[in-house]
Order: C-alpha cells, then sequence, then structure tokens
C-alpha cells in the first residue's frame, strides 16, 4: 500500500505539473466563472491528499501535525514553483498570485478535513 501511496502522489504531482505548464485551449468548459481557480483548488486539495497518505503510511508514528504541516509546505511552494516556471518559461501562461491563493485554499481545506477526519477517529 505505501508503493500505491507514493505513486499515485508522484502521477498527480507529474500531471499538475504538465497541465500547468503546457497550452490548454482555455474555451474548455465554456465561459465559467473563475473554473482556472477551481481547478487550481481541485489539484491542490488531492495533492495535499495523496501526499498526506503517503507520509502518513511512511511514518505513521510522527505526530499528525507534524505530518500535516509537512505536506501543506510541500504543496504550497510546489505550487510556487510551478507559477514561478510558468512565468519564466512558457510564453502562453503567466505566473498568476490569485492561483497561488487558489492552490493554498486548496491544501488547506484538505489539512482542515484530514485533521477533523484523524481526531474524530481517535475520538471513537
Amino acid at each position: 500500500m505505501r508503493k500505491l501511496n507514493l505513486l499515485l502522489a508522484l502521477v498527480w504531482s507529474l500531471v499538475i505539473g504538465i497541465a500547468c505548464l503546457i497550452t490548454i485551449n482555455t474555451n474548455v468548459g465554456g465561459k465559467i466563472p473563475f473554473k482556472d481557480k477551481f481547478v487550481h483548488f481541485v489539484f491542490y486539495f488531492l495533492f495535499t491528499i495523496l501526499w498526506f497518505r503517503t507520509l502518513d503510511s511512511r511514518f505513521p508514528n510522527e505526530p499528525l501535525v507534524k505530518k500535516l504541516r509537512i505536506v501543506f509546505l510541500f504543496g504550497f511552494c510546489y505550487g510556487v514553483g510551478i507559477e514561478i516556471c510558468q512565468g519564466l518559461f512558457t510564453a502562453t501562461r503567466s505566473a498568476d498570485i490569485f492561483d497561488v491563493l487558489a492552490n493554498t485554499t486548496g491544501g488547506l481545506i484538505a489539512i482542515a478535513l484530514l485533521y477533523l477526519n484523524r481526531s474524530q477517529k481517535l475520538k471513537d
């Protein structure tokens, strides 16, 4: 199970990297307001959950808050790095602070749900 968690987290990270660095037809999905920000939110919501599962399976005895902090910081840095790469290395994409905000929000919501879920399991 540990290898599967790692594989899923790595593949998802690669999907995010590729999707954020290639040219994509912006007309996909029509003119839905903030669809780009919603996609960023979902990308990093899932990123956080997948990397938490990986870390949690590899280090089950580490404190929950420490694992959540590590995963959040990793996701934040990865998202900022992708935005910097968009600004520096692509002609059709640009760095956007609001994408970073959407990424961060997705990660924070995932962290909160993971924390609440684990806290609830400890009570049961």
